[in-house]
């Protein structure tokens, strides 16, 4: 059964990939990856993205097969597809999170709901940081990996089973740290489209999210041999 759920999210991600290449409907992007993009353009970046989910959801076979040589090479396209498609829309549309300017903005009714809308995402940031990284946490510090699939761990020794568990956790503790950082670099970005901090906490926030991704992967793939475990 976990092996049909897996091929299922392969054809969706192939599927949704192949038809923005064959369309380039750029819709299917969330507004903020395409918002100073030329209108132009916008279809290109479709296109390149689409391809770059074409290769992301064929490695994810990969990454279910029980050949070691196989997952790592899943691995390492599933990781290259996903920074690809971060740097297609970077070089289209000048950052990762953009936002249009309007007059709008400028005025103070505006500026005072744009506070409350700020502190209310803060408010959920912190709540979806927390919620993140207290299992990882927990996982850390009781070595206990039953938060995880059973398959993920079906197949790590006892002994081996403290260290297993500590660095996964630490990894799923790095995707929560990367994730709070990239938002909190949109919302900066939100506040001022031009101000650099907010392009250098998303670049960061990805990168700690995609590297901490990858960690727990090859953390699973040493300790337990496959990533899904047997058949």
């Amino acid at each position: 059964m976990k092996y049909v759920f897996m091929v299922l999210v392969m054809l969706f991600i192939v599927g949704l990939g192949i038809y923005m290449l064959v369309t380039g409907n750029y819709h299917l992007l969330h507004s903020y990856h395409y918002a100073t993009t030329p209108e132009a353009e916008r279809p290109q970046l479709a296109k390149e993205t689409g391809v770059c989910l074409i290769v992301c959801g064929l490695s994810t076979g990969l990454l279910i097969t029980d050949h070691s040589v196989l997952t790592i090479l899943g691995l390492i396209f599933f990781i290259a597809s996903i920074g690809a498609m971060l740097a297609c829309i970077v070089h289209h549309n000048g950052a990762l999170f953009s936002f249009a300017t309007t007059s709008s903005i400028q005025n103070e009714h505006h500026s005072t709901r744009f506070s409350f809308r700020t502190a209310l995402v803060g408010i959920v940031l912190v709540v979806v940081f927390v919620a993140f990284s207290a299992p990882a946490v927990y996982m850390m510090a009781t070595g206990d990996p039953r938060l995880l699939h059973s398959y993920h761990y079906e197949h790590v020794s006892a002994q081996a089973m403290p260290a297993f568990t500590f660095w996964e956790g630490f990894c799923m503790l790095g995707l929560s740290i990367g994730g709070a950082i990239t938002a909190l670099g949109g919302i900066v970005l939100y506040a001022n489209p031009q101000k650099r901090v907010g392009k250098m906490l998303c670049g960061l926030g990805v990168l700690i999210f995609v590297a901490s991704l990858a960690g727990m992967l090859l953390v699973i793939q040493y300790f337990n041999g496959s990533i899904m475990g047997s058949a």
